[in-house]
């Protein structure tokens, strides 16, 4: 007769302890694994140095077109200087010639006929 408690607890094992020594037939799985998560790992080392080579190129060249832009603005800056001081002539040059008007228009004064400054009226007979 049985025991009500040989049912209870864990099962009997059916298959032995893992043992090292000895032969497993799957063993070659394994080290197949472990080959392969070597051979990710150095893949992924290998990316990240290249990703890192890529990322200091691109601020090279970052560099290189600042310079670049600061060095055409030197050259443009002269052109520009020179531009505004003909500009800043000629505009001396029109309140220059601005102030004569007004003082001859003074100091012919103000007897002068107003008509004389209005424009013709328009021709009414010729079409």
């Amino acid at each position: 007769m049985r025991s009500p408690l040989d049912s209870y607890g864990p099962e009997p094992e059916t298959e032995p302890p893992f043992d090292p020594r000895s032969r497993d037939p799957f063993r070659w799985l394994q080290w197949l694994q472990l080959a392969l998560s070597a051979a990710l790992l150095v893949l992924f080392f290998n990316q990240l140095i290249q990703f890192r080579e890529v990322n200091r190129r691109i601020a090279r060249l970052y560099e290189r077109m600042d310079l670049l832009e600061s060095s055409r603005m030197t050259d443009t800056t002269p052109a520009l200087e020179a531009q505004q001081r003909t500009i800043l002539q000629r505009l001396q040059l029109l309140e220059g010639s601005l102030k004569e008007l007004e003082l001859e228009s003074k100091s012919s004064g103000s007897g002068d006929d107003p008509a004389a400054f209005q424009a013709p009226p328009p021709p009414t007979g010729v079409r």
